[in-house]
C-alpha cells in the first residue's frame, strides 16, 4: 500500500513538473499595456531584496499561474520577460530565493534544467533515500512558532514573513505538511 502511494506521488510530481515545463515553454507574445498592468496587480511587490509573492492562481506545485488570452503561463517566466526580455525556449526561469511563487525580477535568472538540478543539490532541496523531507524549508521550531501564532496573523501574512507561498503556509497551519511537528 505504501509503495503504491509512493509511486502515485512520484507520478503526480512528474506530471506537475511536465505541466510547469510545458507552461514555461509557451511563447509569450507581446504584452499590451493592460496585460502588463493586470499581471503586476497580482504581485505583492515589496522591497527589492524581498520576495514578491504571486497572489493569484498557483499550480499544485506552488508556481504562479497567469492566463494571457487563454494561454496559461508561469508567473515567474512572465515577470522575467517583462523585466529582462525574452527567455529562449530551451531555458527555464530559475529562482535564486527558492520561493516558487516569487516574481521579483531580482530573484529570477535563466538557466538550463541541469543548472536547476545543481541549485537544488547545492541547497539541499532534493530527496535523499533514508532522509525524507530533506528539502523542507522550515525548521521544526519555526513550524511550532508559526502554529502558536496562528491567531495573530493571517495566513497570507505568515507566508510573507516566512517567504512561503500562501498555499504552502496554509498546509503548514492545517497540519497537511510537517505533520510530525507538534
Amino acid at each position: 500500500m505504501a509503495l503504491a502511494r509512493s509511486h502515485a506521488l512520484r507520478d503526480w510530481a512528474s506530471a506537475q513538473r511536465e505541466e510547469c515545463e510545458a507552461m514555461n515553454r509557451q511563447k509569450i507574445s507581446a504584452f499590451a499595456p493592460d496585460d502588463e498592468a493586470r499581471f503586476w496587480s497580482k504581485v505583492d511587490k515589496r522591497s527589492p531584496s524581498e520576495c514578491w509573492l504571486w497572489l493569484a492562481a498557483l499550480t499544485p506545485g506552488g508556481y504562479g499561474r497567469f492566463s494571457l488570452r487563454g494561454t496559461l503561463l508561469t508567473a515567474s517566466r512572465v515577470a522575467y520577460k517583462l523585466s529582462h526580455g525574452a527567455v529562449p525556449d530551451e531555458l527555464d526561469v530559475l529562482h535564486s530565493c527558492d520561493v516558487r511563487a516569487c516574481c521579483n525580477p531580482a530573484h529570477l535568472r535563466v538557466g538550463t534544467a541541469a543548472d536547476n538540478a545543481r541549485d537544488r543539490e547545492g541547497r539541499n532541496r532534493h530527496q535523499h533515500p533514508g532522509r525524507p523531507k530533506a528539502w523542507r524549508k522550515l525548521a521544526p521550531d519555526t513550524v511550532r512558532l508559526i502554529r502558536s501564532q496562528a491567531q495573530l496573523y493571517s495566513t497570507r501574512e505568515h507566508a510573507r514573513r516566512h517567504n512561503l507561498s500562501y498555499d504552502a503556509m496554509r498546509k503548514v497551519l492545517n497540519f497537511i505538511t510537517y505533520k510530525e511537528v507538534v
